[in-house]
């Protein structure tokens, strides 16, 4: 969900089976489920938009503020892990069709926080913390705000902490955290080539958090 990376070596072999029975070294975060809003129509404001207007051709896209969900109680809301899907309601070629439009965030917080920066993160900005989606503190709003020129579609998204020592994108600060939040995973399989002395990728494999429920 927010790029964790674990590399594990299997414990032991069993005939053909590699046993990556660990306890604490295979456990991280699970994460929140992803904010998310609607943008395949200008004409109409669906949920989370607050207000949808028009400057000379240039539309603008006010969101409903984000808030902080790091205490609240785990609520199940069904969307695409991070991702994004550029579609038009409108128009036939949604590729070459869609509209753009400046959306504009907001987080509501009292104070600007000191020892990092907030960032609009998700797939649209293939997970990336830079210029484009990072979030200023307008002491007027009393709130980090951005705003970050995007295609029509349907998008996912998070608020997410960069702390100036670690550099690592944290969206729990702002998200939390749930055992029961929906994740897509992968598992990478490497073979270290000793003669060769490169890593070799052997197998991979996509699963759902919830598929064996």
């Amino acid at each position: 969900m927010d790029g964790t990376e674990k590399k594990l070596k299997p414990i032991f072999i069993r005939k053909n089976e590699l046993v990556f029975d660990y306890e604490e070294e295979n456990i991280f975060a699970g994460g929140n489920e992803f904010r998310h809003f609607d943008l395949k129509s200008l004409r109409y404001q669906t949920r989370f938009i607050r207000e949808i207007t028009r400057e000379m051709d240039t539309s603008l896209v006010l969101l409903s503020p984000g808030n902080n969900r790091h205490f609240k109680q785990y609520i199940f809301e069904q969307d695409i892990n991070g991702n994004y899907l550029i579609e038009v309601q409108e128009r036939d070629t949604p590729e070459t069709e869609a509209d753009y439009a400046y959306i504009n965030f907001t987080l509501p917080m009292d104070n600007e926080l000191r020892h990092g920066d907030f960032y609009v993160h998700g797939n649209f900005n293939n997970w990336q913390c830079n210029e484009r989606n990072k979030m200023h503190y307008d002491y007027e709003k009393g709130a980090y705000v951005a705003t970050i020129f995007m295609k029509q579609g349907y998008y996912n998204y998070q608020f997410a902490l960069v702390d100036h020592n670690t550099k690592i994108p944290d969206t729990s600060y702002i998200e939390g955290n749930h055992w029961e939040t929906e994740n897509d995973y992968v598992i990478y399989v490497y073979y270290h080539d000793i003669a060769l002395n490169y890593d070799m990728l052997i197998a991979y494999k996509s699963i759902n958090s919830t598929e064996r429920f």
